[in-house]
């Protein structure tokens, strides 16, 4: 390990590994193996005002965020509603596997599925 790297588990790991490989990314074309970070598209808060139609499409078509700045200072994302429905997913879906890991970590038991169904159908049926 690198001084001054932090330790992951290896199941966070994983996870920093899926987030490496969302769109954000893309592979360079002089290397086919490099993986290197888009730059961001950074519009000042007047476009916002005046060229709302345009941020919005490449928003929709680019599946990329805008980073809106106010005096030169970041202000705001812009980002459409799909990409943010999809991050809202991730970090839904990070947050159960991190709750999951830990619970494999404390070796907490879970529950039979068969004696789980059996209890809601007699729940049900009263």
């Amino acid at each position: 390990m690198i001084a001054g790297e932090k330790a992951v588990k290896p199941g966070l790991q994983n996870i920093l590994n899926i987030i490496d490989k969302f769109p954000q990314h893309q592979k360079n074309k002089y290397n086919k193996n490099k993986v290197v970070k888009i730059m961001p598209t950074i519009r000042p808060i007047s476009d916002l005002r005046n060229n709302s139609n345009e941020i919005s499409e490449f928003c929709r078509s680019a599946r990329e965020p805008v980073f809106i700045t106010k005096n030169g200072v970041g202000d705001m994302v812009v980002l459409s509603i799909d990409m943010y429905e999809r991050q809202q997913a991730q970090l839904e879906l990070y947050s159960k596997l991190a709750e999951a890991e830990a619970e494999a970590v404390t070796e907490t038991t879970g529950v039979n599925y068969f004696e789980f169904v059996k209890k809601q159908r007699n729940e049900e049926n009263g």
